[in-house]
């Protein structure tokens, strides 16, 4: 279901350069989370919109709330509905386990944190 749901999505939802998704193993941590705290500490939220891969979608929510970022998870079926609109319309992936995203749009730039 996941597979098609991502079609759908891949279909209908444009790619767009001013939306970043993050992800690291331990959620919110590494060199992701260092490269996004660098990006916010130098204004780069005020061009770009960043999207947070994390497991307590609520607790990140309520702890680390800032302008133009957005937490999404797959621990339910909204939530995963809104992780793959979110997955078809970043333009840029920063990872430190890149292992579920097998296929991306030509568009779209995968990049990978892991011992950066």
């Amino acid at each position: 279901m996941n597979r098609k749901i991502k079609k759908i999505f891949d279909r209908c939802v444009p790619a767009s350069k001013k939306f970043l998704f993050f992800e690291s193993e331990g959620d919110f941590c590494d060199n992701a989370r260092a490269l996004y705290e660098y990006m916010l500490e130098n204004g780069y939220d005020g061009k770009y919109h960043f999207v947070w891969r994390v497991h307590n979608v609520e607790f990140f929510r309520k702890h680390f709330s800032k302008k133009n970022v957005t937490f999404v998870s797959r621990e339910s079926l909204w939530e995963t509905l809104r992780f793959y609109y979110y997955v078809s319309h970043c333009g840029y992936f920063f990872f430190t386990h890149p292992y579920w995203l097998k296929n991306w749009k030509k568009s779209q730039k995968v990049m990978a944190l892991w011992h950066g």
